[in-house]
């Protein structure tokens, strides 16, 4: 199956009424995570992007002191996987200041 490139999914979505541009959504949004959590992000956070940010820091913080400390191996592991997840943020972000603000928190625990 060949995919269509973007072009010819707007055309395809601006012939689609109401009822089934919401009807795709909810399809879309049930085979990944991480497209119902950059739908959420768009339908509930986007208008509070501070609250997002402080979110995001007490996710951080939580995450931080769930850390294994038992050999480095295991501490490197688990800071890699909360860079990857504030990655993730970010990238539903598309904001610089919401990049630059949660990296540098990352960074400074």
């Amino acid at each position: 199956m060949k995919t269509a490139s973007l072009k010819q999914v707007k055309q395809e979505l601006s012939y689609k009424s109401d009822q089934e541009l919401v009807a795709l959504c909810l399809r879309l949004i049930r085979f990944k995570k991480d497209n119902k959590e950059l739908l959420s992000y768009l339908l509930f956070e986007i208008d509070d992007e501070d609250a997002y940010v402080k979110g995001i820091q007490s996710k951080m913080d939580t995450e931080f002191e769930a850390i294994n400390r038992d050999s480095y191996f295991y501490m490197r592991k688990s800071i890699r996987k909360i860079l990857r997840q504030v990655k993730k943020y970010i990238r539903y972000s598309q904001k610089k200041e919401t990049e630059v603000e949660l990296l540098i928190y990352f960074l400074e625990k």
